[in-house]
């Protein structure tokens, strides 16, 4: 029996078996040409498959706490003597020229109903280190304020009056960009949680050593949000009391529009593309 691409009485392949043939050979092409572009792209982050990440980690000041109490949440960023990441848009300390593609740090505790108000994170002190110098001129590093070592973060919260007793669970959201001097990879995203006991009598406490950090004062300015209208959002209080329950302040847009910015797709987690749907987003990156 001949096979479909067997020769005709003439013999030579038919039109149909040559086109198909061309086919045939175009998909290889594109196979082969689409693996080059893959093995080039892990080649070019180090560590592909095992990415260097940040430890990350969160814990209270306190396991219990009493209704209309005080409690600071720490989240520990511990980079080890390599990584670095990149500091909170509060903190304007980059660049122009990094500033435009690093991927901030951002802390987010949910508000749940027995929390009050969630004060402003507190933010550790960056410090300076080699990242790679993408001015494409002079050396291959510079150094600027970033993320290192055992960094740690603050969040006060305020226990509602009114909260039930009994174990809650607070969940954590902590965004981040390890770096080291050669190299920026894709961003990390951990969900933590912190577990409190809500009681009338909580027992007496000491915070460990990384809370040694944690500016208290900050508790005399942060005040209840209170329950926000039915069929609205709740709106955090921020430490100059000026948004509303179900308000969002000017700064808290602009927020939400910094985040929406981080959070688009950055190619090799560092350097910002089109959105997926655009049509220039795989011209984009094979620009890139």
């Amino acid at each position: 029996m001949q096979g479909p691409f067997a020769a005709t009485r003439g013999g030579s392949a038919s039109k149909g078996n040559r086109r198909m043939l061309n086919v045939i050979r175009t998909c290889g092409l594109l196979l082969a040409v689409a693996t080059l572009i893959g093995a080039q792209t892990a080649r070019s982050q180090p560590g592909f498959g095992d990415v260097p990440t940040v430890d990350v980690s969160a814990a209270a000041s306190a396991v219990q706490v009493a209704p209309g109490g005080q409690v600071a949440v720490a989240v520990v960023l511990d980079h080890g003597d390599v990584l670095h990441s990149w500091p909170s848009a509060d903190q304007d300390v980059l660049p122009a020229e990094i500033a435009e593609f690093a991927i901030r740090t951002a802390i987010e505790l949910e508000q749940a109903e027995w929390v009050a108000a969630v004060g402003p994170v507190q933010w550790p002190e960056p410090k300076l280190a080699p990242v790679p110098n993408i001015a494409g001129t002079g050396p291959p590093t510079v150094e600027v304020l970033t993320y290192k070592g055992r960094a740690i973060a603050y969040v006060p919260v305020l226990i509602a009056d009114d909260a039930a007793e009994g174990v809650v669970t607070l969940p954590i959201l902590v965004q981040l960009q390890a770096c080291d001097d050669t190299t920026c990879y894709i961003p990390q995203f951990e969900n933590l949680s912190v577990e409190l006991t809500i009681t009338s009598s909580p027992a007496s406490s000491s915070p460990g050593e990384d809370f040694a950090g944690f500016d208290a004062s900050v508790f005399a300015s942060l005040a209840p949000t209170g329950p926000p209208p039915s069929g609205q959002s709740h709106s955090r209080q921020s430490q100059s009391g000026e948004s509303q329950p179900g308000e969002a302040s000017h700064d808290d847009t602009a927020a939400g529009e910094s985040a929406s910015a981080a959070a688009g797709p950055k190619f090799l987690g560092f350097i910002g593309l089109p959105s997926s749907d655009s049509p220039w987003f795989f011209a984009a990156l094979i620009a890139a």
